[in-house]
């Protein structure tokens, strides 16, 4: 899940959200920037995902 493409993208599902293994919120630094909350979208992706696991969130470190 692409945060920087907006908070819709779990709410819109798609074939990609309901067959994935394994959900990730990437780019959660920008978040802030396009007016995403990433723990809402990260709370609603989990009945999402197809695991009884929660989805992950990743940010790259500044400077790589």
């Amino acid at each position: 899940m692409d945060v920087a493409g907006g908070g819709d993208v779990v709410r819109k599902g798609g074939p990609g959200i309901a067959r994935a293994d394994l959900l990730v919120a990437n780019k959660t630094d920008l978040g802030e920037h396009v007016g995403v909350d990433v723990e809402h979208m990260a709370r609603e992706a989990a009945p999402a995902a197809r695991s009884s696991r929660a989805p992950g969130t990743t940010r790259r470190p500044s400077g790589c």
